[in-house]
């Protein structure tokens, strides 16, 4: 593979990019509405801690299917079957008028976005040169936080003067505006062969190796300490997406400008933290070749610092300061973004087995229906 990028790549990425751009705004959207949509529809906030737990109760599972799916019919197919089950979800979104109704549309949303960062870090690194693979990827997963970031006042302003159901045609939209264009420009991209003359005992070998490395990394102590952090992670991450903005307008009547803006913040915060952090991780990890001083000595001190974030949270009275258990996500959020901290475990399988421990790696979040449930007997 070249080492150079092409213009090509760059378009590849720069798609895939948005894509977990709009996959992160449609996940979050759901929370700027919540407002509204509770006062509509009559919900309590148990009834609201369900909206958000049963967005997971397929996500795990697709996760994991739908790299086998991409085994089968090529990640470019299923990306784009992907995104037109999402947007097609956010256009039932608004004939929603019953709590059951809703639920329905979020199960069905949370089966379609499951696969959807595994399979994006794997078009990449398909289309991506091994030298630029890093910082590829890192392009391609600050998409995620930069996209509540993005569509944070965008959609929350649609929602303040247009409504609810508005925000949702919009989201429908633009993703099928993706589509257009990523089944306009991407071609599916294959893995090279290189073909070579071997014995028959080197090519047994190489056929068993992969699966031995598989299932070496999938019990590893590195593997399940990264499943573990990201399993307490996403506590966070579903307090961010369902609950900080209907926290701030009800508990702490923040006005609909300061809502817009403290909102996005934390967002913004993470995606400037994963660059700076995960930098700092690789540099380290390349300099000392060690797993443990490149990734732990990084990970575990932000972890520690988003555990504070919570309690300092519970200490404050202003408003701006009272959102530090929005800047948790800031702190903790990084754990929970696979393609840095189990860089190391992943470099250790072929490319299609990456897939799969990127997508076992993603069943932790059906933690976050456990959150939500628990949250909404907390918080309210």
């Amino acid at each position: 593979m070249d080492r150079k990028m092409t213009k090509k790549t760059w378009i590849v990425i720069g798609l895939l990019f948005l894509l977990t751009v709009i996959s992160n705004a449609d996940k979050a959207i759901i929370g700027f509405a919540s407002v509204p949509v509770m006062k509509e529809l009559g919900l309590t906030p148990e009834q609201w801690g369900v909206v958000g737990s049963v967005f997971f109760l397929l996500y795990s599972l697709s996760a994991v299917l739908g790299g086998a799916l991409a085994d089968r019919f090529g990640t470019k197919i299923v990306i784009a079957g992907m995104v037109v089950l999402w947007s097609l979800v956010q256009f039932s979104t608004i004939f929603v008028t019953s709590f059951a109704f809703l639920l329905v549309t979020r199960i069905i949303l949370g089966a379609g976005e499951g696969p959807s960062y595994a399979l994006a870090m794997t078009a990449a690194s398909k289309w991506l040169p091994k030298e630029k693979l890093g910082l590829g990827i890192s392009f391609v997963s600050i998409g995620g936080p930069l996209g509540v970031a993005i569509s944070a006042p965008i959609l929350m302003n649609i929602i303040m003067n247009y409504g609810w159901r508005s925000a949702f045609i919009a989201t429908g939209v633009v993703g099928f505006i993706w589509i257009a264009v990523w089944l306009l420009i991407v071609k599916e991209k294959r893995e090279r062969t290189v073909q070579t003359s071997v014995s028959n005992e080197s090519l047994n070998q190489s056929v068993k190796q992969p699966e031995n490395n598989f299932l070496s990394v999938l019990f590893s102590k590195n593997f399940v300490f990264i499943a573990l952090s990201g399993f307490a992670t996403y506590w966070s991450f579903t307090i961010g997406l369902n609950w900080l903005p209907n926290y701030l307008q009800n508990v702490r009547h923040l006005s609909a400008e300061q809502l817009q803006i403290v909102v996005a913040l934390p967002w913004i915060l993470i995606t400037i933290s994963q660059i700076v952090f995960s930098t700092l991780s690789d540099r380290m990890f390349l300099k000392t070749n060690s797993v443990v001083k490149g990734r732990i000595f990084v990970l575990g001190p932000v972890m520690l610092a988003g555990a504070a974030c919570y309690f300092l949270g519970t200490l404050v009275s202003p408003n701006l300061l009272a959102t530090f258990p929005g800047f948790n996500l800031w702190m903790h959020h990084l754990s929970s973004r696979p393609c840095h901290f189990s860089g190391a475990c992943l470099q250790k399988t072929s490319r299609e087995d990456s897939r799969m421990v990127y997508g076992l790696n993603f069943t932790r979040g059906n933690n976050r229906s456990l959150c939500d449930r628990f949250t909404s007997t907390k918080c309210f």
